[in-house]
């Protein structure tokens, strides 16, 4: 119960820091919105850590480990969330998140082929619902055939980051699951935010040179410092739900985030939602309740 606590609390949180970060994505570059939100998340764990005593137990993490949980945080919160970000300012967050949302799809093969866990004719199903909500979330304005229509070149990035997105998430939950053995979730936390963190920071440096602060002002600071904080959470609910709860089921359970994220993007961004965007949401979130089940 604990695990799928977790993976819930840290649906709930995410959902309303990547509707944040995708409204600052609009006047700041969105490897820098991620790449400060995962500074300030550092700083809250780094300060979490020395209060709470956990020092000994980071400096004591297996070699292993580290390298594991380092890989994954690369993979997962570095790569994984430079893409959605950037995903989410192509096609909108109502698209972009449930699309991500292959994530525990990808994650349940990975799981079976790697980790040895089984996969049930109860997740095959929920596999193939939610491949139908991603045709309606990809192409909402009309049928297939018209692809060429529906399609400008900045949907065809969206869509392709998105399931990139999805990939990269999976990979880093397999990946984080070996790492996490006998390891301290809090210090294994620091480790992923701290590397993710420096990794975006520097390569934006390095590729916006003299323009990496354009579009950073005071407010929107403090609103990445709020974020970070609350992606504390997030990021920690996840950890205890691959440690707990398997990799699989964490994927699933942190994947419905769409849920919360669909009318936060209607409400907050005010981004248009039509029935074959709502009914994909649905949809996905029905799939990934299979895969749940099975």
């Amino acid at each position: 119960m604990i695990g799928e606590l977790g993976g819930l609390g840290a649906a709930a949180a995410w959902a309303i820091v990547s509707t944040v970060m995708r409204s600052l994505s609009n006047r700041i570059n969105p490897v820098m919105v991620n790449a400060l939100n995962s500074s300030f998340a550092s700083l809250t764990i780094a300060i979490s850590l020395v209060l709470l005593g956990h020092t000994g137990m980071l400096l004591a993490t297996p070699a292993r480990s580290v390298v594991l949980i380092v890989a994954s945080g690369m993979i997962g919160q570095g790569v994984g969330n430079a893409c959605f970000v950037t995903s989410m300012k192509m096609i909108g967050a109502s698209r972009a998140m449930p699309i991500s949302s292959l994530q525990p799809l990808i994650t349940t093969f990975l799981a079976a082929a790697v980790l040895g866990e089984r996969v049930t004719w109860l997740q095959v199903t929920g596999t193939m619902l939610v491949l139908a909500a991603v045709y309606l979330l990809a192409f909402p304005y009309g049928p297939l055939g018209q692809i060429r229509h529906l399609l400008d070149s900045a949907d065809r990035r969206g869509l392709l980051l998105a399931i990139v997105t999805a990939a990269c998430w999976a990979s880093s939950t397999v990946i984080l699951k070996e790492g996490l053995a006998g390891v301290d979730l809090l210090s294994a936390n620091f480790l992923r935010m701290a590397v993710a963190a420096s990794m975006l920071l520097s390569f934006q440096t390095f590729t916006a040179g003299r323009g990496v602060l354009r579009g950073i002002t005071r407010r929107a600071l403090a609103t990445l410092a709020l974020t970070g904080i609350l992606g504390t959470f997030s990021s920690l609910g996840y950890l205890t739900a691959v440690s707990y709860a398997g990799a699989a089921k964490a994927s699933v359970l942190t994947s419905t985030s769409p849920l919360l994220g669909l009318p936060l993007s209607i409400f907050v961004l005010h981004e248009r939602v039509n029935r074959r965007i709502a009914a994909g949401s649905l949809l996905c979130i029905f799939g990934i309740c299979l895969v749940l089940l099975g």
